[in-house]
C-alpha cells in the first residue's frame, strides 16, 4: 500500500457503538498505519454519524451494522444522502447475510464481518478509499447462491433424482420441451450442479 498522491492520509471515522472495539481500532490504525491513515473521530450513535463526516470531510466511514435503535443501514443512508463521495466499509458480528445485503444495497462500498482480524483491516480501507469495493468471500458466495436459488415454492422433490444425492429439487412448472430441469443443492459453494431428466407427462 501506498499513501496518496502529495502524502495526504486518508482520512477515518468509525461509527460503533462498541467503544472498547472502536477505541482500539483507532489506536490500531493511527499506530501502525499513520502514514496512510488519519482518524477524524468516532460515534456510538447513528444519528451522529453524517455530522461526523461532514466535521472531518472523512473519506472513509467504518459502520457497524447492528447499533440500536436504528441500525447502522440508517447510518449509511444518511452519509450517503449528504456525503456521496465517502466511502463506507461495514461491518458485523453476527451472521445475518440479509443485513449484509441491506447495507450494500444502501450505499456500502465494502463489507467484512467483525471476526476478521483488526490488523486485516489496513488493506481493505485502503482498497475502498481509492475507489473499489471489498466484500468478505464468504458472504460474496452466499449472497450469489441465494440469488441464483429459485424461490423454495417454486419447487417439488424430484422423482428421479438424477445425480443420485436424493436431494434434488426439480421446478413445479413444466418448459415447452420435454426436458425438465433439476438442480442439487449437494453442490460446491460456487452454485448449484443442474442435472436433467426426460418427461414423457
Amino acid at each position: 500500500m501506498r499513501g496518496r498522491v502529495g502524502g495526504s492520509k486518508i482520512v477515518v471515522v468509525i461509527v460503533d457503538d462498541h467503544e472498547l472495539f472502536a477505541q482500539g481500532l483507532a489506536l490500531l490504525l493511527t499506530r501502525e498505519w499513520g502514514e496512510l491513515f488519519t482518524v477524524g473521530g468516532q460515534t456510538t450513535y447513528v444519528e451522529e454519524a453524517a455530522d461526523l463526516v461532514a466535521g472531518c470531510d472523512a473519506d472513509v466511514a467504518i459502520i457497524d451494522l447492528t447499533m440500536p435503535p436504528l441500525g447502522g443501514v440508517a447510518a449509511i443512508r444518511h452519509v450517503k444522502a449528504r456525503h456521496p463521495r465517502t466511502r463506507i466499509l461495514a461491518l458485523s458480528g453476527t451472521d445475518d447475510l440479509t443485513l449484509a445485503e441491506e447495507a450494500l444495497r444502501a450505499g456500502a462500498d465494502g463489507f467484512l464481518p467483525k471476526t476478521a482480524r483488526p490488523e486485516a483491516l489496513a488493506g481493505p480501507l485502503w482498497t475502498i478509499a481509492e475507489g473499489l469495493c471489498v466484500v468478505d468471500s464468504a458472504v460474496l458466495h452466499a449472497l450469489l447462491s441465494n440469488t441464483r436459488r429459485p424461490p423454495r415454492r417454486c419447487w417439488t422433490p424430484c422423482p428421479t433424482r438424477t445425480c443420485g444425492c436424493g436431494r434434488c429439487w426439480r421446478p413445479g412448472w413444466r418448459p415447452p420441451t420435454s426436458r425438465r430441469g433439476c438442480w442439487c443443492p449437494n453442490a460446491p459453494p460456487s452454485g448449484w450442479w443442474p442435472h436433467y431428466y426426460t418427461s414423457s407427462a
